[in-house]
């Protein structure tokens, strides 16, 4: 037993352990290695969230083409008949679905906002006639955190999704 004693005692007094300075390189680059890592999962996440409202506008783009398709005639659009169905910005963060009955737009209950930070850069809406008899031609694109991402419908009614691109 005194001899493990006698190897702690040794062991202290050589002055075993590390330097001030050691500790602060350690430290130093600890924190940078932490920062580049936070700066990477934020860039990473603003992306992911560009290119999820960018999903989910292609999405309502193409349920508002299926109802057109499919003639899907609302009950509130009883007395008029049916023309097509639109997707409009209502502003630069909100959009709805209506049914255009006679010329008139008749809401459906189908409404969505974007996320914070995601907003409209380009494109305002657009109109499928029933019955796949085409579309108005338009471009939508969505812009966030100096991202863009680009959809565009075509006069036949084909919805191209562009996904992320560099500019609107």
């Amino acid at each position: 037993m005194d001899q493990g004693n006698k190897r702690v005692r040794n062991i202290l007094q050589l002055g075993a352990g590390f330097t001030l300075i050691e500790l602060v390189v350690v430290m130093t680059i600890s924190t940078l290695l932490v920062a580049a890592g936070i700066a990477a999962y934020t860039n990473f996440n603003e992306r992911q969230l560009v290119t999820a409202e960018g999903l989910k506008l292609y999405n309502d783009i193409r349920l508002t083409q299926g109802k057109a398709s499919a003639n899907e005639k609302p009950a509130s659009c009883a007395q008029g008949g049916l023309e097509g169905y639109q997707l409009r910005f209502t502003s630069a963060s909100a959009y709805v679905i209506e049914a255009l009955c006679s010329g008139v737009a008749v809401d459906i209950g189908i409404s969505q906002t974007l996320a914070t930070g995601v907003t409209l850069a380009s494109g305002n809406q657009v109109v499928f006639r029933i019955l796949g008899r085409g579309s108005d031609p338009q471009t939508f694109c969505l812009s966030g955190f100096g991202r863009f991402y680009s959809m565009s419908v075509t006069s036949s009614g084909e919805v191209v999704d562009s996904r992320m691109v560099s500019s609107c």
